[in-house]
């Protein structure tokens, strides 16, 4: 049987305790950690790109038709924390 992906908001994962024992391998944000730490993780992450002027490439901006580079510390940090995450367990 396989098992299906349970999807959360990355915001529950901060206090819940099962995510503790469960890795996030990020490969795109260069980051490996426990699910609980994701959230912080990315959100660091981000605001370093922002600082060095680095730009993500957001397919779905902010408005219909918004395809283009954003700065990854504005307003797709906070779409990217809202988002569902897929969980697939082994």
């Amino acid at each position: 049987m396989v098992n299906q992906p349970t999807f959360c908001k990355l915001d529950y994962l901060n206090d819940a305790r099962a995510y503790r024992s469960i890795y996030a391998i990020d490969p795109w944000a260069n980051t490996c950690c426990t699910l609980d730490k994701y959230p912080g993780n990315m959100a660091n992450k981000m605001e370093s790109w922002g600082t060095y002027g680095k730009r993500v490439l957001w397919c779905y901006g902010p408005g219909a038709g918004d395809y283009g580079w954003y700065n990854p510390n504005g307003e797709y940090k906070t779409v990217f924390a809202a988002a569902s995450l897929g969980v697939n367990v082994c």
